[in-house]
C-alpha cells in the first residue's frame, strides 16, 4: 500500500527530518520509507491543489487511469485546462503518466494533515 502524506511544513522542518533519518541510517537502523508532499504555507497549498485539481485526483482514483481527453470529457471541462492541471499535478508527483499516455493516481491513499498555528 502506497500512501501519500500531504501537509504544510517549513523547509527547516523538512531538513531536520532529513538529518534525523540520515543519522538513523548511519547507525544501521531500518527506516520506513514515507511518501510526503509538503507546502511552505497554506496559501501555496491551496493555490496548487485547487478544488478542480482535487476533483480530478478523486475522479482518477475512482475511475482508474484515463486519457486527458477522457478525463476532460467526463469532468465536463475544457481539454486545455485539464491538460495544464494534469501537468502541474505531475510536477508535484500527485499523478503520473503511464506508458500508454493515460494518467493515474499512484497512491492507494492520500492523507492530509493541516495544523493551525498556535
Amino acid at each position: 500500500m502506497t500512501r501519500l502524506e500531504i501537509g504544510v511544513g517549513s523547509l527547516k522542518k523538512a531538513a531536520a527530518e532529513f538529518v534525523k533519518t540520515a543519522h538513523a541510517l548511519e547507525k544501521g537502523a531500518t527506516v520506513r520509507r514515507r511518501e510526503q508532499l509538503f507546502f511552505a504555507d497554506m496559501p501555496t497549498l491551496l493555490k496548487t491543489l485547487t478544488s478542480e485539481r482535487w476533483r480530478m485526483v478523486e475522479h482518477l482514483k475512482r475511475n482508474g487511469p484515463l486519457s486527458i481527453n477522457a478525463l476532460a470529457r467526463q469532468l465536463g471541462r475544457n481539454y486545455k485546462n485539464v491538460h495544464g492541471d494534469v501537468r502541474r499535478l505531475m510536477e508535484i508527483g500527485l499523478v503520473e503518466r503511464l506508458e500508454d499516455g493515460r494518467i493515474r493516481v499512484p497512491y492507494s491513499s492520500i492523507i492530509a494533515e493541516l495544523k493551525m498555528a498556535a
